[in-house]
């Protein structure tokens, strides 16, 4: 069962790595930064949002995707 997963901090170090192992295993992820991530890291199954954790109506409306 593929789930979809939230990934705060997506461009970081540690934030990029779970996004592409989240993506490799074909979940949907949902991923937030205030910096761009990897151009070469692209996915369908990836939707990258450049804004802050504390936008809290869009952490809103991604957890009741």
């Amino acid at each position: 069962m593929k789930k979809k997963f939230l990934v705060t901090g997506a461009a970081g170090l540690i934030g990029e790595a779970w996004c592409k192992k989240l993506i490799d295993k074909g979940h949907k992820v949902y991923a937030i930064d205030l910096k761009k991530i990897d151009k070469k890291f692209k996915s369908k199954n990836l939707i990258f949002y450049k804004n802050t954790v504390y936008n809290f109506s869009l952490l809103e409306k991604l957890i009741k995707k």
